[in-house]
């Protein structure tokens, strides 16, 4: 089919000093198999030298255009100014420390023609660390059973949240550019902070069915090179995305919510407390871990720990770091314990 036949996807890469890794997205996306594209790049005033690099790249590249901006207003408008400038059938957001595999606007494309009712289409996604290397494959619920279904609704996917928090990734999603401009309008990022990217994929749900396609075409930076890396690793105060889920906890919990998904998102809760608390252990601030931890263990929560092997996983691990926060730890066993936490707990 001729270029101009097929619709038009418009790429954005937002991008704020992403001198050392923007270089491989670009080429990843150059080597699109899907052709009709354009691609812009929104420096959000990089001091790194990013534009400079950008420029080198694209000289010659009709598809791609940098617009340089001389005010940073944050990730989340930066965002928003996708939005803005979007002006394909479809926009992507693509990230500037991502790698994209080279069908996956094909791919993404192909699902909208035989899903005309969906808003929105995301994949799965390895992880690779700086020197983009693949460490893993990505979280991804198996109760979806890709193999079996791509197409799903609000409650099915904010009933698997409300155990394992926001499995869907950002850059992979490709969504429709009438849904962005007519429906979301743009990241609320003054009430969601980081997490504000949830909200509009439960935005979208809420009016539309999404896809998740069962293919790996998006390779994700978890090294420290990547900016959610950067946040989490020292990030003693409760995640954004207990915000999100707060507020559609309320909106939903009398349509689709029974009490097995609330008791979900109770343990959930219990096991950020956890994360926070293992944190404050590393800091050697155990009065703190254990005010934390001692939540989890208590009587109450016994019964329906009792009823998944996960949620139990969560209230052994509670029992372990509360009785940690009683013992001297030390150098070595702070260093220990970064080690279980980083490789072994991922909490």
């Amino acid at each position: 089919m001729q270029e101009q036949k097929l619709p038009k996807v418009s790429v954005c890469v937002p991008v704020y000093n992403g001198a050392s890794t923007i270089l491989d997205t670009l080429k990843s996306i150059a080597n699109q198999t899907y052709k009709n594209y354009s691609v812009l790049i929104l420096d959000n005033k990089s001091t790194d030298g990013t534009p400079e690099i950008v420029e080198k790249f694209i000289q010659g590249k009709e598809k791609f255009t940098l617009i340089r901006f001389n005010e940073n207003i944050g990730g989340e408008g930066n965002f928003n100014r996708c939005i803005q400038y979007a002006d394909g059938d479809y926009t992507a957001i693509f990230h500037a420390d991502d790698i994209y595999i080279d069908t996956i606007l094909e791919r993404q494309v192909e699902f909208f023609t035989s899903h005309p009712q969906a808003g929105a289409v995301f994949t799965q996604s390895y992880l690779i660390d700086d020197t983009a290397n693949i460490t893993e494959k990505k979280f991804m619920p198996k109760e979806l059973d890709l193999a079996r279904q791509c197409e799903f609704n609000f409650a099915e996917i904010f009933k698997l949240m409300l155990r394992y928090g926001n499995f869907l990734t950002f850059p992979s999603a490709l969504v429709r550019t009438n849904v962005y401009k007519n429906e979301i309008l743009g990241w609320r990022g003054n009430k969601y902070f980081t997490s504000a990217d949830l909200d509009v994929w439960l935005r979208i749900l809420l009016k539309h069915p999404i896809g998740i396609l069962n293919e790996y075409l998006l390779k994700y930076r978890a090294g420290t090179a990547s900016y959610s890396y950067r946040v989490m690793k020292k990030q003693l105060k409760r995640h954004d995305l207990f915000l999100v889920l707060r507020d559609y906890v309320a909106f939903s919990k009398d349509k689709v919510l029974n009490k097995y998904d609330l008791d979900n998102y109770l343990f959930l809760r219990l096991k950020e407390n956890l994360r926070r608390a293992i944190l404050y252990l590393i800091q050697n601030n155990p009065k703190k871990s254990r005010k934390l931890a001692k939540p989890v263990i208590v009587t109450k929560n016994i019964l329906p720990a009792l009823k998944s092997h996960w949620r139990f996983g969560i209230y052994m691990v509670g029992i372990a770091v509360y009785l940690l926060s009683l013992l001297p730890l030390g150098a070595f066993g702070r260093s220990m314990l970064t080690f279980v936490r980083y490789r072994k707990f991922k909490l």
